[in-house]
């Protein structure tokens, strides 16, 4: 069957109608239409169309009107101008509508007129142990790039893994919460860009942490957060015991355990804790951890606070408390050296539990300084030249993104850090008490080569059965130490 269709095309409103007829054209009535033809509709541009029966095509319109048969008109010239530069858009929305018989349809086309904004695709992943919050940095950013999460293990396996992906060039956007040992191998297998033109000059981030992620002057690692080691005491045990202060230097400690502990009663003075992070804030405010002789001396000193002078119970058993943390609560123990997660277990207690520990300044070795090991998670942005997007999600999730909580560190975000003394119900003067004694741990440095795993082994080793630290120091970290300080370590 002969069929034609007639669209008219509002340009205005982007609405098209199509009108198809049941019939063939009478010969008279198959002719060109003009405006003066049908004046309801001198408003619309009018289009006859090809109908799948093959038929020929004829237009027309208000400003243009057929060529007349006869002499061939040139088209007129016209200056080549370049097409405009618009974002694609989405296929108009097509709809047709069919009379109950069947006579006439009419098709109704929208196209879509909508702005389309481009978005950067970034590949970012995220340490399993930030990526476990019940609230997501993501949730809370807004940002115009297309966001895939992965997600890492920054253990040893997962560490194996980055490396290989680091090897092939096939590292994701941004890292996101990785350790300083983990930044710093990549770094050595793959450039990592810096990130110091993330950060205005005035920016909100501690000074003391952004130092730990530099190496030759450049800014590798943005931290987020970080663990220090904190001196906890009870305040109930200084009270009864008539103990004013843990003293302000190891041997005043020492001195003031030994007034703390009561054998008779299974309470003890001091808390020995067989982690590397407790060992090493002793250790390395003495001399080079882990094998000079200061650092030895220092080291034998801790392990020497349960075996020989018992102001410590055994670190294995920690008498039937379980944890650290849970002996300090329960008055097994009166000070102690802790890792900063310990602060998570405390946190959770109830509010009159909380008031009974707080933190003191941690000791140092008579007339040398302080050295405070800091366990810092950061962003790093592998590549030469990451995007634009990447740095600046870099700086949201290093600082408005981090949850105002000690459960995932001291914040490297100043903004961050009064909300998270306050959670925590210490005064910030506390919490930052020895941000002027913060180095990067040994096994972040430059002339470290032992595996972290030997490492743990032997410091276990050592406070857990007793074994001398000069039999155990020399065998770690053979390789020698460079001459003066490495370019890493502060």
């Amino acid at each position: 069957m002969n069929r034609r269709q007639l669209l008219y095309t509002a340009p205005s409103s982007g609405l098209c109608v199509l009108l198809a007829s049941c019939g063939p054209l009478p010969i008279d009535k198959q002719r060109t239409f003009e405006p003066t033809d049908a004046p309801y509709i001198n408003s619309l541009d009018r289009q006859i169309i090809e109908t799948p029966s093959g038929e020929s095509t004829a237009t027309a319109s208000r400003t243009a009107r057929p060529t007349p048969t006869g002499t061939p008109t040139a088209p007129p010239a016209t200056t080549p101008t370049a097409p405009p530069t618009t974002t694609p858009t989405a296929p108009p929305t097509v709809t047709d509508i069919t009379t109950p018989n069947s006579a006439l349809t009419i098709r109704t086309i929208t196209p879509d007129l909508s702005p389309k904004v481009s978005r950067v695709a970034l590949r970012i992943a995220v340490n399993r142990r930030f990526s476990n919050r019940s609230s997501t940095p993501f949730e809370s950013i807004t940002t115009p790039a297309e966001i895939k999460t992965e997600i890492i293990d920054t253990g040893p396996a997962g560490l194996e893994q980055l490396k290989t992906l680091a090897l092939a060039g096939h590292l994701p956007d941004l890292l996101v919460g990785i350790p300083g040992d983990t930044m710093f191998s990549l770094e050595a297998l793959a450039n990592l860009s810096p990130l110091d033109k993330a950060l205005t000059t005035k920016h909100d981030f501690l000074d003391e942490m952004l130092a730990l992620g530099k190496h030759n002057s450049r800014l590798l690692g943005l931290p987020m957060s970080a663990y220090p080691t904190y001196l906890l005491f009870s305040r109930e045990r200084f009270t009864r015991a008539g103990v004013h202060t843990p003293g302000s230097t190891f041997l005043e400690l020492e001195e003031a355990a030994r007034q703390l502990t009561d054998r008779e009663r299974y309470e003890y003075g001091f808390g020995v804790v067989a982690g590397l992070p407790e060992l090493e804030t002793v250790a390395r405010s003495a001399g080079r951890f882990p094998k000079s002789g200061q650092a030895l001396h220092a080291w034998q000193w801790y392990i020497d606070q349960w075996q020989k002078i018992r102001t410590s119970p055994p670190p294995s058993t920690w008498d039937g408390c379980g944890d650290p943390a849970h002996a300090l609560i329960r008055g097994r123990v009166a000070t102690m050296i802790v890792h900063g997660r310990a602060l998570d277990r405390l946190i959770q207690l109830p509010v009159e539990a909380q008031t009974d520990w707080g933190i003191a300044q941690m000791p140092a070795w008579p007339n040398l300084q302080r050295r405070i090991p800091l366990h810092t998670a950061f962003i790093a942005a592998p590549g030469p030249t990451p995007e634009q997007a990447a740095l600046q999600l870099a700086v949201e999730f290093a600082g408005p993104a981090q949850p105002h909580t000690l459960s995932y560190g001291t914040p490297a975000w100043i903004p961050a850090l009064a909300p998270a003394a306050g959670s925590a119900r210490l005064d910030l003067q506390h919490l930052l008490e020895a941000r002027s004694a913060w180095v990067r741990p040994m096994t972040e440095t430059a002339t470290w080569r032992t595996r972290n795993t030997v490492l743990n082994a032997a410091v276990h080793s050592s406070l857990t059965h007793g074994q001398p630290a000069s039999l155990i120091g020399p065998q770690l970290n053979n390789a020698p130490y460079n001459a003066g300080t490495s370019t890493v370590s502060r």
